[in-house]
């Protein structure tokens, strides 16, 4: 696990003159160590990375079990699908030399293969009169089997598993590369002030990436298997059933294919079969 520190100066103070006059004499080196965090909090500012190779753009609220059984609840995370990561926060209060506190906020990264499953409170705020908040349940693929050998990635479960039918989607980005000199002048700017200062982008080139999603199914023997099908194929998964889940998918007024179509699929299965 890499650790990469960010400090935050929280509060400082002197409790009498006595106490003042014993600091002055040390008063280089605490000026020391506030240059350092100082530093430390401008060396992270520079480190520009491009938002969209995360899942969600901002730090979400979330809940991260490892597989050494350790667990951390409610800490702040990104899900890095650029380089299959997660970074979370930790937050402690750090009493330094000269009665100085300092609020240490750790910013951790550990690779997926290392972690089992989390999930991520994503709260919708873009409508002023209406906030909504969403739980998105990411799970290690290993734990599952794609033509009989163990998966391999990080997948949402999107509805059903432990036991259940289920859905999964695996989330992966669209990367392309793009020539400044094929832009107008406008666009061309607007592009390199956006990405410019992103690592692997330079003055000719720039990457952009787009989060694209592949859907599953997931059966009760945890077999992971695809759903681009057709209709007549597609009810053959849900075995002795397959009368009925025609007849349902006639009633569906969602696409049978969509997250949400095969969600509904599953989610009436289970219901009513299972």
């Amino acid at each position: 696990m890499k650790r990469l520190p960010l400090y935050i100066l929280l509060l400082f103070t002197l409790v009498s003159s006595t106490v003042f006059a014993q600091k002055t004499k040390k008063k280089k080196k605490e000026k020391t160590l506030i240059t350092e965090a100082q530093d430390e909090i401008e060396k992270q500012g520079e480190i520009q990375r491009d938002s969209s190779v995360f899942y969600f753009e901002n730090w979400m609220m979330g809940n991260i079990v490892f597989k050494n059984g350790k667990v951390k609840k409610q800490v702040p995370l990104l899900f890095d699908l650029e380089h299959d990561q997660i970074e979370y926060q930790e937050i402690k209060l750090q009493q330094m030399y000269g009665g100085l506190e300092m609020l240490d906020t750790t910013i951790n990264v550990v690779e997926v293969s290392e972690v089992k499953e989390f999930s991520i409170t994503f709260i919708d705020d873009s409508n002023e009169n209406v906030t909504s908040t969403s739980i998105y349940h990411f799970v290690n693929g290993d734990q599952f089997t794609r033509e009989g050998v163990p998966a391999i990635g990080i997948y949402e479960l999107v509805a059903g598993g432990e036991g259940k039918m289920g859905v999964l989607a695996y989330p992966f980005l669209l990367k392309t590369a793009h020539l400044y000199n094929s832009m107008s002048k406008e666009q061309n700017e607007i592009q390199r002030q956006r990405y410019g200062a992103y690592n692997m982008n330079n003055k000719e080139v720039f990457y952009s990436y787009q989060l694209k999603e592949k859907l599953y199914f997931l059966t009760q023997a945890g077999e992971i298997i695809p759903t681009d099908k057709k209709k007549k194929v597609i009810v053959k998964d849900f075995i002795g059933r397959e009368e009925e889940m025609k007849e349902y998918m006639k009633t569906m007024d969602t696409y049978y294919k969509s997250k949400e179509g095969l969600r509904q699929l599953v989610e009436f299965y289970n219901n009513q079969f299972n």
